[in-house]
């Protein structure tokens, strides 16, 4: 029997893609595969993007004063009580949003800061780590 050497093993290459992001550069950046703690850590969660997406846009309404849509009360209807940890989506978006050299482009920290001025950019980034990830389909990504 022959046993692999550490030089014989292929080693991990996490998936990735291109992605213009004007508000962050006029250069596109790359967002990238979770690694598996991440992935761990997310799924553990009970969360989706979708969820984050329903509980923005009433935490929007509520600080507007204006109603719930209904669409947004029925999707909540439909699951039930929610009460899941919180996704760390700054987390994720600092380990998974690089430059050119693989480099962060943001800590987790000033993802926080940076996605309260332009909050449907973080969400739309996440969605596409999800779907690299395996967590969800291109389809059900761009339903929402």
């Amino acid at each position: 029997m022959t046993v692999a050497k550490r030089s014989d093993i292929k080693r991990p290459v996490r998936k990735k893609e291109a992605i213009a992001v004007p508000e962050l550069s006029d250069k596109d950046v790359v967002v990238r595969q979770m690694t598996l703690g991440l992935y761990l850590e997310v799924m553990s969660s009970g969360m989706s993007a979708d969820d984050l997406n329903l509980l923005r846009v009433v935490r929007e309404a509520q600080e507007s004063g204006k109603p719930i849509p209904d669409a947004v009360r029925r999707s909540f209807a439909e699951r039930g009580e929610m009460n899941p940890k919180p996704i760390p989506v700054c987390r994720v978006l600092a380990d998974c949003v690089v430059d050119a050299d693989e480099q962060p482009i943001f800590s987790e920290e000033e993802w926080e800061a940076w996605g309260m001025l332009h909050k449907e950019v973080p969400f739309m980034l996440y969605k596409r780590i999800e779907v690299l990830s395996g967590i969800t389909t291109v389809e059900a990504a761009a339903k929402n």
